[in-house]
């Protein structure tokens, strides 16, 4: 997901770099996201949930549940860290996607200030 947005001019700012010009006539700032990393690995989570038989149907819902949690709340502004490592935590558990999670923990910054 590659965002521009420009603002009166001034400000120019996508999603995959972080420009500042110093000139007070025209400044420029770029900002860096991971949205698609993270809509991606999402995914990815999501799709070996369904495609595992070692899990129950039961926690299969559970499971895509709390994805979507996750995409609702890493999508905000600014995001609750706290309730986002909790929601990892629960996908952790599961041996098949521990990887997938601890690299989406990362990617969302879980863990750091």
């Amino acid at each position: 997901m590659n965002r521009k947005i420009t603002v009166s001019g001034n400000i120019t700012a996508n999603s995959s770099n972080v420009i500042l010009n110093s000139d007070i006539n025209n400044s420029t700032i770029t900002t860096t996201s991971n949205d698609s990393d993270i809509a991606q690995l999402l995914k990815e989570i999501n799709d070996s949930i369904k495609e595992n038989s070692k899990i129950t149907l039961e926690k299969k819902e559970a499971c895509l549940s709390t994805i979507e949690k996750i995409k609702k709340e890493a999508s905000k502004k600014k995001p609750n860290k706290a309730f986002l490592e909790k929601l990892l935590s629960s996908l952790k558990a599961i041996p098949d996607i521990a990887k997938a999670v601890a690299t989406l923990g990362a990617l969302l910054k879980i863990g750091t200030p």
